[in-house]
């Protein structure tokens, strides 16, 4: 709770602090708080800002790259789909099969997808 109340005082506009009948004289007075420690408490406000700033750029940035990440994903699958219906579901099954079984196609495609993906017959070893 403490830190609630200190948080919002903290991200008051500058009459919050200006008001000699506010809240923040009120505080400053109660808690004997000088000048300099004022200054220092009031020195966070912009510290603040820069992490609410950072912060809303972040949470931007995430959401951009879900959206980003989403649309790679369902671009992928359109075209496993497409190629896929060309094929017959036994003839699906076995190439699944196939390259799991084929080392050097799972090596080329974990150099690809930068990934060490266990393969059956690894995961058959364990």
């Amino acid at each position: 709770m403490r830190a609630k109340v200190f948080l919002w005082i903290l991200t008051r506009k500058e009459e919050f602090y200006a008001d000699p009948a506010g809240l923040w004289q009120a505080f400053v007075k109660e808690m004997s708080i000088t000048e300099e420690q004022a200054v220092q408490l009031r020195s966070g406000i912009q510290a603040l800002e820069d992490i609410k700033k950072a912060d809303a750029l972040l949470q931007s940035q995430i959401l951009d790259s879900k959206e980003f990440i989403a649309s790679l994903q369902k671009e992928i699958q359109d075209k496993m789909n497409a190629m896929a219906s060309v094929l017959t579901p036994m003839q699906l099954a076995r190439f699944c099969i196939w390259v799991d079984e084929n080392n050097w196609c799972m090596q080329m495609l974990n150099s690809l997808w930068s990934t060490t993906e266990p393969t059956v017959s690894d995961k058959r070893a364990l």
